[in-house]
């Protein structure tokens, strides 16, 4: 599942700094709450946090500099999405000491597929349609607030989605496709040991979300060029749970490419 970014959001990035561009398609709109357009409330949010989970970590022998941006580079980046109608600030008076904020572009909406409508029956299509139009909406918007059923996740699965690469161009965001889990050759048992010990340590965590599918691309790309240690995949997600609880697989993967957990 990759999050969908509509014309407005485009037209409107295509005005952004690169930091800022980073910040809002890596942290804040696969956060989102798709019934609200809200970040913030659901998962308590930071600029620390923030600065973290935008952050270039180059990987293990590149030559690229890392890159981190300061609290006030990260208060820059926010203004500056609003200025562009991004983002708007959205604390409640009750929330002064809360970082929260609402996407006013963000779609919060998805039509149903057609296959999904054709794959129910008569009965279900006219006794209860409004739930059947909330199934199709999590099914592709929402994997991060709700349970899918066994049906949606077959579908999530068998699809291949956009995601954005911040780590292909150094700090310049890039598209790439995301392939199917269900597709390719079998897997090596390198990896096969070492998502298991991903999902078995993520536990409740592990979702078919934008972050976490991501996350196990990106798993498997280093077990093509080298041994995983199940034992170093199950302290990164101990020492990222501890670290960033929000964003715990991709950080959990940022430890692994570091070494930090060897």
């Amino acid at each position: 599942m990759g999050i969908r970014l509509s014309d407005e959001e485009l037209e409107a990035l295509e005005l952004c700094s690169l930091g800022a561009y980073r910040l809002y398609v890596q942290c804040l709109r696969p956060t989102m709450d798709f019934q609200t357009g809200i970040v913030g409330r659901g998962y308590a949010i930071s600029r620390g946090m923030l600065a973290i989970n935008v952050q270039y970590v180059p990987p293990r022998g590149s030559k690229r500099r890392a890159w981190k941006p300061t609290l006030l580079q990260i208060d820059a980046m926010i203004e500056e999405l609003i200025r562009v109608g991004l983002v708007k600030r959205a604390s409640a008076p009750q929330e002064t000491m809360k970082l929260v904020l609402r996407l006013p572009m963000a779609v919060l909406s998805c039509p149903v597929d057609e296959h999904d409508l054709n794959t129910k029956d008569e009965h279900d299509t006219d006794a209860a349609p409004e739930r059947q139009q909330t199934k199709g909406f999590d099914a592709h918007c929402s994997g991060d607030e709700h349970d899918l059923n066994r049906h949606h996740e077959h579908d999530i699965s068998d699809v291949s989605c956009v995601v954005f690469n911040t780590r292909a161009r150094g700090n310049e965001p890039s598209a790439e496709v995301m392939p199917s889990r269900n597709s390719g050759p079998v897997e090596s048992a390198t990896y096969q040991t070492a998502l298991a010990a991903f999902r078995g340590a993520l536990g409740r965590d592990y979702r078919d979300d934008v972050q976490t599918l991501k996350a196990v691309a990106q798993l498997k790309r280093l077990c093509s060029v080298t041994d995983v240690d199940p034992d170093e995949v199950r302290l990164a997600v101990a020492m990222a749970r501890e670290k960033s609880p929000v964003y715990l697989s991709s950080y959990a993967i940022r430890i692994i490419e570091a070494g930090v957990a060897a």
